[in-house]
């Protein structure tokens, strides 16, 4: 998944070990089918037409497409395409063309091999693989944290700290805490990663509407009931505007926070419910430290 993977597991030390190699065990199945960067994974030999999709990546395939039309092409796995044209951009050192990046769109729509999953992916094979190890037996509290893609589950929340994407430092202190409880958060921005092309800095998101890095939201979190729809809406907010992106949150559920490139937050009142709850808490379960997440 080309991430870090913390797994905290509460509970006796054998079931703890069975359940941690478990969910590695399906984390690594799992990349060979969706890793984008390996030209033998399932996922690049479907987009050349070498095989049809299995059962897991016709799902997320499928769950894919909804996220596009839910997102009005805010979110498109074809958008890989444009990743790979900006990549090539860096090592030329050129920003691409408006010819380029107009040909790129048009391929989107009529060729998948360009297809990639990582804004998704990466969240479903989460959800999958801690459902994988639940099954080997019950477990106390849990959290995995996949570089961002964090799913809490058990009686004892969390209290998760927000990076601010202003000040993308180890030692300062996180811009909001909120709770997490039985939910998934996660987080998309483009402070860590990004490219810089003739000295200018771009995101490494990309708004596959227009082929251009988006700059119009600095990072975007969401709480959702799983992973996938968590990883696929914080990639959705950054892209469409933020009155839309309140608005898609509100249909789909979920809580959001939303920081726009002046630095202005933009809360529903569910992330403000989750927030609030972390305010002049005595459950020791939440004080005893906050788990730092950007």
């Amino acid at each position: 998944m080309g991430t870090a993977i913390d797994v905290i597991v509460d509970s006796y030390p054998e079931i703890a070990e069975r359940f941690a190699l478990t969910v590695f065990a399906e984390i690594e199945r799992l990349e060979r089918v969706f890793n984008w960067f390996d030209r033998d994974s399932e996922l690049r030999r479907w987009s050349r037409g070498e095989t049809k999709p299995g059962k897991e990546l016709a799902e997320v395939l499928a769950l894919a497409e909804l996220w596009k039309r839910r997102s009005r092409k805010g979110f498109d796995p074809a958008a890989g395409s444009l990743v790979a044209l900006w990549a090539r951009a860096v090592e030329e050192g050129c920003v691409p063309s408006k010819t380029e990046i107009a040909e790129t769109l048009g391929a989107m729509n009529s060729s998948v091999d360009g297809h990639s999953l990582n804004a998704i992916a990466k969240g479903w094979i989460v959800d999958q693989a801690v459902r994988q190890g639940l099954s080997e037996g019950p477990v106390g509290n849990l959290v995995v944290n996949a570089g961002g893609d964090l799913l809490h589950h058990g009686a004892a929340p969390i209290i998760a700290g927000i990076e601010d994407p202003r000040r993308p430092f180890d030692n300062v202190p996180p811009l909001l805490r909120v709770r997490v409880d039985n939910m998934a958060l996660a987080t998309s921005g483009g402070s860590r990663r990004g490219w810089t092309i003739d000295g200018e800095r771009y995101s490494h998101i990309i708004d596959p509407r227009t082929g251009w890095p988006q700059s119009h939201v600095e990072s975007a979190s969401v709480i959702a009931q799983d992973v996938a729809t968590a990883d696929a809406m914080a990639t959705i907010l950054t892209v469409v505007e933020v009155e839309e992106g309140l608005a898609l949150s509100e249909e789909i559920d979920v809580g959001c926070c939303i920081i726009d490139a002046s630095g202005a937050m933009r809360r529903n009142e569910r992330w403000r419910h989750a927030e609030h709850m972390t305010w002049d808490t005595d459950d020791p379960a939440l004080t005893q430290g906050v788990l730092r997440f950007r």
